[in-house]
Protein backbone atom coordinates (compact mmCIF):
# COMPACT_ATOMS: atom_id res chain seq x y z
CA UNK A 1 0.00 0.00 0.00
CA UNK A 2 1.13 3.05 -0.51
CA UNK A 3 2.62 5.79 2.11
CA UNK A 4 0.48 8.72 1.60
CA UNK A 5 -2.49 6.17 0.83
CA UNK A 6 -2.19 4.82 4.10
CA UNK A 7 -1.50 7.98 6.25
CA UNK A 8 -4.73 9.24 5.10
CA UNK A 9 -6.65 6.14 5.58
CA UNK A 10 -5.48 6.58 9.57
CA UNK A 11 -5.92 10.02 9.64
CA UNK A 12 -9.65 9.49 8.43
CA UNK A 13 -10.03 6.64 10.40
CA UNK A 14 -8.86 8.57 13.58
CA UNK A 15 -11.04 11.72 13.00
CA UNK A 16 -14.34 9.24 12.37
CA UNK A 17 -13.28 7.51 15.60
CA UNK A 18 -13.51 10.88 17.51
CA UNK A 19 -16.27 11.39 15.86
CA UNK A 20 -18.16 8.20 16.66
CA UNK A 21 -16.95 7.90 19.50
CA UNK A 22 -18.91 11.57 20.76
CA UNK A 23 -22.37 9.69 19.08
CA UNK A 24 -22.14 6.73 21.82
CA UNK A 25 -20.58 4.45 19.41
CA UNK A 26 -17.26 2.63 20.57
CA UNK A 27 -13.79 4.09 19.16
CA UNK A 28 -10.86 3.02 17.08
CA UNK A 29 -8.33 0.92 19.02
CA UNK A 30 -5.36 2.53 20.38
CA UNK A 31 -3.60 1.50 17.36
CA UNK A 32 -4.88 3.91 14.96
CA UNK A 33 -4.99 7.07 17.25
CA UNK A 34 -1.03 5.90 17.78
CA UNK A 35 -0.38 6.12 13.99
CA UNK A 36 -2.76 9.24 13.94
CA UNK A 37 -0.81 11.13 16.49
CA UNK A 38 2.88 10.06 14.97
CA UNK A 39 1.52 10.71 11.26
CA UNK A 40 -0.09 14.25 12.31
CA UNK A 41 3.27 15.01 13.10
CA UNK A 42 2.69 15.60 17.05
CA UNK A 43 4.35 12.27 18.33
CA UNK A 44 8.03 10.31 17.73
CA UNK A 45 7.88 6.86 17.57
CA UNK A 46 10.17 5.11 20.30
CA UNK A 47 10.33 1.31 20.51
CA UNK A 48 7.13 0.75 18.25
CA UNK A 49 5.10 3.26 20.22
CA UNK A 50 4.70 6.96 19.15
CA UNK A 51 5.42 9.37 21.99
CA UNK A 52 4.96 12.93 22.51
CA UNK A 53 7.91 15.08 21.42
CA UNK A 54 6.61 17.48 23.63
CA UNK A 55 4.38 17.05 26.60
CA UNK A 56 1.50 14.61 26.68
CA UNK A 57 -1.45 13.87 24.65
CA UNK A 58 -4.75 14.80 25.11
CA UNK A 59 -7.30 12.33 23.73
CA UNK A 60 -9.61 15.68 23.67
CA UNK A 61 -7.74 18.70 21.47
CA UNK A 62 -5.75 15.63 19.32
CA UNK A 63 -2.59 17.51 20.23
CA UNK A 64 0.63 16.93 22.60
CA UNK A 65 0.15 19.78 25.15
CA UNK A 66 3.30 21.91 25.68
CA UNK A 67 5.75 20.66 28.61
CA UNK A 68 5.81 23.46 30.98
CA UNK A 69 8.23 22.96 34.07
CA UNK A 70 8.14 24.44 37.78
CA UNK A 71 11.56 25.63 39.08
CA UNK A 72 11.27 22.24 41.49
CA UNK A 73 11.07 19.81 38.43
CA UNK A 74 13.66 17.41 38.35
CA UNK A 75 14.27 14.31 36.48
CA UNK A 76 17.01 11.68 35.62
CA UNK A 77 18.25 9.71 32.64
CA UNK A 78 21.46 8.39 31.47
CA UNK A 79 22.56 8.91 35.03
CA UNK A 80 21.64 13.40 33.76
CA UNK A 81 20.59 15.15 36.23
CA UNK A 82 17.80 17.61 34.60
CA UNK A 83 16.42 20.42 36.24
CA UNK A 84 14.13 23.21 35.17
CA UNK A 85 15.27 26.56 34.72
CA UNK A 86 14.00 29.42 32.52
CA UNK A 87 14.71 28.30 29.55
CA UNK A 88 13.43 24.24 30.06
CA UNK A 89 15.56 21.59 31.47
CA UNK A 90 18.59 21.76 31.56
CA UNK A 91 21.61 18.85 32.23
CA UNK A 92 24.28 18.53 34.62
CA UNK A 93 26.80 15.98 35.67
CA UNK A 94 28.32 15.22 38.71
CA UNK A 95 31.79 14.50 39.63
CA UNK A 96 33.56 11.45 42.23
CA UNK A 97 34.10 13.39 45.54
CA UNK A 98 36.55 11.91 47.17
CA UNK A 99 36.63 8.98 45.19
CA UNK A 100 32.80 8.51 45.84
CA UNK A 101 30.48 8.15 42.87
CA UNK A 102 27.36 9.44 42.50
CA UNK A 103 24.22 8.45 40.89
CA UNK A 104 20.94 10.66 40.14
CA UNK A 105 17.81 8.70 40.65
CA UNK A 106 14.09 9.93 40.16
CA UNK A 107 12.86 12.30 42.96
CA UNK A 108 15.99 11.65 44.84
CA UNK A 109 18.85 14.15 43.09
CA UNK A 110 22.32 12.52 43.38
CA UNK A 111 22.29 9.93 45.60
CA UNK A 112 26.01 8.46 46.69
CA UNK A 113 26.80 5.44 44.30
CA UNK A 114 27.76 1.82 45.48
CA UNK A 115 28.19 -1.99 44.74
CA UNK A 116 28.29 -3.07 48.26
CA UNK A 117 26.60 -1.83 51.82
CA UNK A 118 30.65 -1.26 53.12
CA UNK A 119 31.21 1.43 50.37
CA UNK A 120 28.10 4.21 51.99
CA UNK A 121 29.39 6.71 54.22
CA UNK A 122 27.42 6.40 57.52
CA UNK A 123 24.94 8.51 58.34
CA UNK A 124 23.84 9.69 62.65
CA UNK A 125 21.23 7.56 63.77
CA UNK A 126 20.84 5.64 60.69
CA UNK A 127 21.48 2.04 59.45
CA UNK A 128 22.52 2.80 55.35
CA UNK A 129 22.04 -0.19 52.32
CA UNK A 130 23.14 -0.66 49.11
CA UNK A 131 19.79 -0.96 46.98
CA UNK A 132 19.72 -0.83 42.84
CA UNK A 133 23.37 0.68 43.33
CA UNK A 134 22.62 3.53 45.33
CA UNK A 135 23.37 4.17 49.36
CA UNK A 136 20.64 4.92 51.21
CA UNK A 137 18.91 4.78 54.56
CA UNK A 138 16.62 1.77 55.46
CA UNK A 139 16.06 2.59 59.13
CA UNK A 140 16.36 4.76 61.84
CA UNK A 141 17.49 4.22 65.64
CA UNK A 142 14.53 5.54 68.07
CA UNK A 143 12.15 8.37 66.95
CA UNK A 144 13.93 9.86 64.34
CA UNK A 145 12.77 8.63 61.02
CA UNK A 146 14.10 8.76 56.98
CA UNK A 147 14.25 11.77 55.09
CA UNK A 148 12.57 12.44 51.77
CA UNK A 149 15.68 11.43 49.83
CA UNK A 150 16.58 8.72 52.17
CA UNK A 151 20.04 9.94 52.81
CA UNK A 152 19.23 11.09 56.69
CA UNK A 153 17.65 10.49 59.75
CA UNK A 154 15.91 13.49 60.95
CA UNK A 155 13.33 14.38 63.88
CA UNK A 156 10.26 15.72 62.93
CA UNK A 157 6.38 15.31 63.31
CA UNK A 158 5.66 14.41 66.77
CA UNK A 159 9.34 14.94 67.84
CA UNK A 160 11.70 17.45 68.80
CA UNK A 161 15.39 17.64 69.25
CA UNK A 162 16.72 18.27 72.91
CA UNK A 163 20.40 17.60 73.57
CA UNK A 164 21.12 16.13 70.39
CA UNK A 165 18.17 13.64 71.19
CA UNK A 166 14.65 12.84 69.49
CA UNK A 167 12.53 12.61 72.05
CA UNK A 168 8.60 12.73 72.11
CA UNK A 169 7.36 16.90 72.01
CA UNK A 170 5.45 16.90 75.30
CA UNK A 171 5.81 19.68 77.46
CA UNK A 172 5.04 21.94 81.00
CA UNK A 173 2.17 24.28 80.92
CA UNK A 174 3.96 28.30 80.36
CA UNK A 175 7.10 26.11 79.71
CA UNK A 176 9.90 27.88 77.68
CA UNK A 177 12.60 26.98 75.31
CA UNK A 178 14.31 27.91 72.11
CA UNK A 179 13.98 26.49 68.78
CA UNK A 180 15.16 27.30 65.47
CA UNK A 181 15.79 31.05 66.71
CA UNK A 182 12.04 30.85 67.65
CA UNK A 183 10.74 31.11 71.32
CA UNK A 184 8.25 28.76 72.01
CA UNK A 185 5.98 28.10 74.91
CA UNK A 186 3.58 24.96 76.17
CA UNK A 187 0.55 24.86 76.00
CA UNK A 188 -1.60 22.38 76.91
CA UNK A 189 1.35 20.05 76.66
CA UNK A 190 2.66 21.49 72.91
CA UNK A 191 4.76 23.74 71.92
CA UNK A 192 3.61 26.33 69.87
CA UNK A 193 5.50 29.78 68.60
CA UNK A 194 5.43 32.62 71.14
CA UNK A 195 7.69 35.42 69.14
CA UNK A 196 10.30 34.16 66.03
CA UNK A 197 13.39 36.13 66.17
CA UNK A 198 14.33 38.78 63.65
CA UNK A 199 17.88 38.02 61.65
CA UNK A 200 19.61 40.66 63.70
CA UNK A 201 18.59 38.97 66.68
CA UNK A 202 19.26 35.49 68.38
CA UNK A 203 16.97 33.77 71.00
CA UNK A 204 18.34 33.66 74.75
CA UNK A 205 18.51 30.07 75.98
CA UNK A 206 18.15 31.34 79.36
CA UNK A 207 15.63 34.29 79.34
CA UNK A 208 14.17 33.24 76.00
CA UNK A 209 13.88 36.32 74.85
CA UNK A 210 15.53 37.86 71.65
CA UNK A 211 18.69 39.71 71.88
CA UNK A 212 20.04 41.68 69.42
CA UNK A 213 23.48 40.11 67.66
CA UNK A 214 26.77 41.35 68.03
CA UNK A 215 27.82 43.01 65.51
CA UNK A 216 31.13 42.00 63.92
CA UNK A 217 33.07 45.43 62.81
CA UNK A 218 35.62 45.53 59.83
CA UNK A 219 37.93 48.12 58.77
CA UNK A 220 38.24 47.98 55.17
CA UNK A 221 35.12 49.19 53.05
CA UNK A 222 34.63 46.95 50.37
CA UNK A 223 36.46 43.67 51.59
CA UNK A 224 34.89 40.60 51.37
CA UNK A 225 34.46 36.97 52.66
CA UNK A 226 32.50 34.02 52.90
CA UNK A 227 30.49 33.42 56.68
CA UNK A 228 31.32 31.28 58.82
CA UNK A 229 28.74 28.93 57.93
CA UNK A 230 29.59 29.34 54.16
CA UNK A 231 26.00 29.97 53.44
CA UNK A 232 26.46 33.97 52.08
CA UNK A 233 29.17 36.44 50.95
CA UNK A 234 29.61 38.69 53.65
CA UNK A 235 30.87 42.49 52.51
CA UNK A 236 32.55 45.12 54.90
CA UNK A 237 29.84 48.22 54.46
CA UNK A 238 30.37 50.88 56.90
CA UNK A 239 32.61 49.57 59.12
CA UNK A 240 30.28 46.62 59.72
CA UNK A 241 29.85 42.97 57.71
CA UNK A 242 26.84 42.53 55.78
CA UNK A 243 25.73 39.17 54.32
CA UNK A 244 24.22 38.25 50.80
CA UNK A 245 22.61 34.86 51.01
CA UNK A 246 23.91 32.58 48.44
CA UNK A 247 20.99 30.68 46.18
CA UNK A 248 23.07 26.95 46.66
CA UNK A 249 23.58 27.45 50.27
CA UNK A 250 27.44 27.62 49.50
CA UNK A 251 30.05 30.16 49.42
CA UNK A 252 33.54 29.72 48.83
CA UNK A 253 36.65 31.33 48.65
CA UNK A 254 38.54 31.43 45.13
CA UNK A 255 41.82 33.66 43.81
CA UNK A 256 39.43 36.50 43.32
CA UNK A 257 37.96 36.18 46.22
CA UNK A 258 34.35 34.52 47.59
CA UNK A 259 31.83 33.44 45.29
CA UNK A 260 28.35 31.61 45.44
CA UNK A 261 28.88 27.84 44.02
CA UNK A 262 26.83 27.00 40.88
CA UNK A 263 28.17 23.62 40.64
CA UNK A 264 31.02 21.69 41.53
CA UNK A 265 34.38 22.05 39.71
CA UNK A 266 34.50 20.16 36.38
CA UNK A 267 31.37 19.09 35.98
CA UNK A 268 30.02 19.43 32.85
CA UNK A 269 26.11 20.53 31.64
CA UNK A 270 24.31 20.89 28.14
CA UNK A 271 21.62 23.50 27.43
CA UNK A 272 19.79 23.68 24.13
CA UNK A 273 18.94 26.94 23.04
CA UNK A 274 17.23 27.63 19.50
CA UNK A 275 17.80 24.32 18.27
CA UNK A 276 21.64 25.03 19.02
CA UNK A 277 22.86 22.15 20.84
CA UNK A 278 25.30 24.15 23.87
CA UNK A 279 28.33 23.18 26.10
CA UNK A 280 29.20 24.79 29.23
CA UNK A 281 32.00 23.69 32.24
CA UNK A 282 32.50 24.34 36.07
CA UNK A 283 35.09 26.03 36.83
CA UNK A 284 36.03 28.12 39.93
CA UNK A 285 33.01 26.49 41.22
CA UNK A 286 31.02 28.88 38.64
CA UNK A 287 29.02 27.78 34.75
CA UNK A 288 31.46 28.85 32.12
CA UNK A 289 30.06 30.77 28.83
CA UNK A 290 28.31 28.12 27.29
CA UNK A 291 30.33 26.77 23.78
CA UNK A 292 28.21 26.16 20.99
CA UNK A 293 29.03 22.83 19.48
CA UNK A 294 29.73 23.29 15.60
CA UNK A 295 30.11 20.73 12.51
CA UNK A 296 33.20 19.08 12.11
CA UNK A 297 33.78 18.18 8.22
CA UNK A 298 30.12 18.37 7.51
CA UNK A 299 29.11 16.21 10.58
CA UNK A 300 26.78 17.37 13.01
CA UNK A 301 28.36 17.63 16.58
CA UNK A 302 26.17 18.17 19.95
CA UNK A 303 26.57 18.13 23.47
CA UNK A 304 27.34 15.30 25.60
CA UNK A 305 27.28 15.54 29.17
CA UNK A 306 28.88 12.65 30.55
CA UNK A 307 32.16 13.61 32.07
CA UNK A 308 35.07 14.05 30.20
CA UNK A 309 33.30 15.03 26.81
CA UNK A 310 32.44 17.89 25.28
CA UNK A 311 30.96 17.89 21.89
CA UNK A 312 30.09 14.96 20.14
CA UNK A 313 29.42 13.75 16.55
CA UNK A 314 25.97 12.67 16.84
CA UNK A 315 25.84 9.44 15.53
CA UNK A 316 28.00 8.38 18.68
CA UNK A 317 25.18 9.24 20.50
CA UNK A 318 22.56 7.59 18.37
CA UNK A 319 21.60 3.26 19.73
CA UNK A 320 19.98 0.84 17.96
CA UNK A 321 16.87 -1.04 19.65
CA UNK A 322 16.66 -3.57 21.69
CA UNK A 323 14.55 -5.70 18.64
CA UNK A 324 14.32 -4.53 15.28
CA UNK A 325 16.38 -2.58 12.96
CA UNK A 326 14.88 0.82 12.85
CA UNK A 327 14.01 3.06 16.08
CA UNK A 328 13.67 6.98 16.64
CA UNK A 329 15.46 8.75 19.10
CA UNK A 330 15.62 12.38 20.55
CA UNK A 331 19.06 13.98 20.82
CA UNK A 332 18.64 17.33 22.99
CA UNK A 333 15.65 18.45 21.25
CA UNK A 334 16.29 16.98 17.77
CA UNK A 335 14.55 13.90 15.97
CA UNK A 336 17.04 11.22 14.49
CA UNK A 337 15.61 8.03 12.65
CA UNK A 338 17.73 5.12 13.80
CA UNK A 339 18.81 2.67 11.40
CA UNK A 340 20.52 -0.63 12.18
CA UNK A 341 22.08 -3.44 10.96
CA UNK A 342 23.39 -6.52 12.89
CA UNK A 343 23.00 -4.38 16.16
CA UNK A 344 25.68 -1.22 15.00
CA UNK A 345 24.03 2.48 13.92
CA UNK A 346 24.44 2.61 9.84
CA UNK A 347 25.14 5.34 8.08
CA UNK A 348 21.83 5.48 6.59
CA UNK A 349 21.00 7.02 9.82
CA UNK A 350 19.99 10.53 9.81
CA UNK A 351 18.05 13.59 11.32
CA UNK A 352 14.81 14.31 10.29
CA UNK A 353 14.50 18.01 8.14
CA UNK A 354 11.66 20.48 9.35
CA UNK A 355 8.48 19.10 8.28
CA UNK A 356 8.91 15.62 9.11
CA UNK A 357 8.54 13.12 11.93
CA UNK A 358 10.46 9.43 12.65
CA UNK A 359 8.16 7.31 11.16
CA UNK A 360 9.07 3.65 12.77
CA UNK A 361 6.96 1.16 10.14
CA UNK A 362 8.02 3.47 7.31
CA UNK A 363 11.96 3.24 8.36
CA UNK A 364 13.09 6.73 9.10
CA UNK A 365 11.90 10.14 8.28
CA UNK A 366 8.72 11.20 6.75
CA UNK A 367 6.50 13.93 6.00
CA UNK A 368 2.68 13.69 7.08
CA UNK A 369 0.15 15.07 4.93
Amino acid sequence: MHKNYKQLMVLSLAAMGVLAAGCGETKYSDDILEEYKCLKGEGKWIDGECKCKNGDWNDATMKCEQIKCSTTDTRCEDNVYYKCEETGFVSETKKPIDGKQYICKQELGWIEGCSDVLQCTSAPHATMDCVEDVCIVVSCEGNWSINSNKTACECSGDFVIDDSECIENKCSNDEHKCNDNRVMICTDGEWIIEKSCEDNETCNEETFACDPNEVETCDEDGAMRCSSDTTQIETCMEGVWKGEDCENDLCVMIDDGPVCAECENDDTRCVVEDGVSLFSECANYRWEAAKACLEVDSEKQVCDANPGKSCVNVMKLLKCPEEGTVACQDVYGQEYAVICEDGVVTEASGICEDGQVCYVPEGGCTTPD
